[in-house]
């Protein structure tokens, strides 16, 4: 029997192991930190309905390649509507992972998500998306929101 490959990823902190050059705020102790291949601190969480702004943003910087991957169709801009069924889910039968980092002045970046949503007739079977910003893409984010 193998060993399983070794992970691109560390947990850059927990609850046993604070790190003092992990960027903390106020309402964090929903985000997950791991440090990547580069040193890039990456926070992960669940997607809030608060986050429609960011998504818009991120989505907006996406190639046009990035969108088609994503969405399977040509995508100019997300609508009011498909912005709620992204961000308003019920983190049971609909989840979504939120990858960023902050920079030096605590600014937050999105570089990716990756959702699922439960096939309501085979409740063991799930549609997956991902997402990751091109310039992060290759990194192995993608693997990790999964």
């Amino acid at each position: 029997m193998s060993s399983p490959a070794p992970s691109r990823f560390r947990f850059a902190a927990g609850p046993r192991r604070p790190a003092d050059d992990v960027p903390s705020q106020p309402g964090d102790r929903d985000l997950v930190w791991f440090r990547d291949g580069s040193g890039l601190i990456l926070g992960l969480r669940p997607i809030h309905p608060d986050d429609k702004g960011a998504l818009l943003q991120g989505f907006e910087q996406l190639s046009e390649e990035s969108r088609y991957q994503r969405f399977l169709a040509p995508m100019a801009r997300l609508t009011v509507r498909q912005l709620r069924y992204l961000t308003e889910i019920d983190h049971f039968n609909h989840f979504a992972w939120a990858a960023g980092y902050r920079d030096d002045e605590g600014e937050e970046h999105g570089v990716g998500v990756a959702r699922y949503v439960r096939d309501l007739d085979d409740p063991c079977a799930a549609e997956l998306a991902v997402v990751v910003a091109d310039d992060f893409q290759g990194r192995g984010i993608g693997t990790l929101l999964i």
